[in-house]
């Protein structure tokens, strides 16, 4: 209903340039300001513009090029949704970094892991035509799954024996990022294939059940006109 609104009130404004002295295109720039500013009062919002500080004034560094919107008045408590964006994307990046530099890769358990991973997502595309097969695959994928705790408690008493460090926390942060995501992802894969068979499959019958009823009214066709033939000959 607001698109609708303000798409109206830009055309209003070009119409009533088109006949007056303003120009077409300051009309639909300030359509398009009265638009952005409507936009801003219904969900709360203020800007800031390149060359104005938190209070409203000339700032007196350098901010980048663009205009800010905040939630709020857009003064000291308001808050940058651009900022805001920033912050949580640097501190995402931060997060992994610190988890990918937290694990030694090339511990010979991990490797194995890995390739074990590897090897079960080339096994599921390979295998995508062989119904018996996915069936099988994706039951031992989702039962691995399953064991992951019970796996976790396992490698928490005895890491010492094959790893340098303890992965195994309480929670299960690092199991579930490294050993259930990748097969829960390669289920994935398994299941979009299997929706894709099944609609090809699907498409392959409504071909066929179409080809059959074209030949069925065919020979009914041949028939009718068989009969309408044979007919004229004994009435001659």
């Amino acid at each position: 209903r607001f698109a609708l609104s303000a798409a109206r009130k830009m055309s209003e404004e070009a119409a009533a340039a088109s006949g007056g002295g303003e120009s077409w295109g300051d009309a639909m720039q300030k359509a398009s300001d009265e638009a952005v500013a409507m936009i801003l009062d219904m969900f709360g919002l203020s800007k800031l513009g390149a060359g104005q500080d938190d209070d409203g004034g000339p700032e007196g560094g350098v901010r980048g090029v663009g205009t800010a919107y905040y939630f709020g008045d857009g003064g000291i408590n308001g808050t940058a949704i651009t900022q805001a964006v920033r912050t949580e994307f640097e501190t995402f990046y931060d997060s992994v970094m610190g988890f990918v530099s937290a694990v030694h890769w090339s511990e010979p358990w991990i490797i194995a892991l890995l390739s074990f991973h590897f090897l079960l997502l080339v096994a599921a595309v390979a295998t995508r035509k062989r119904n018996e097969v996915q069936m099988g695959l994706f039951v031992f994928v989702l039962g691995c799954v399953y064991l992951a705790e019970t796996l976790n408690k396992l490698g928490a008493k005895h890491w010492k024996s094959f790893s340098k460090q303890n992965y195994f926390d309480s929670r299960g942060l690092w199991m579930s990022c490294v050993f259930s995501l990748p097969l829960l992802l390669i289920a994935v894969v398994m299941l979009i294939q299997s929706l894709s068979s099944a609609s090809s499959m699907l498409v392959k019958v409504k071909r066929m059940q179409l080809q059959k009823h074209v030949r069925e009214v065919s020979k009914q066709l041949d028939g009718a006109a068989a009969t309408a033939g044979g007919e004229g000959k004994k009435e001659k």
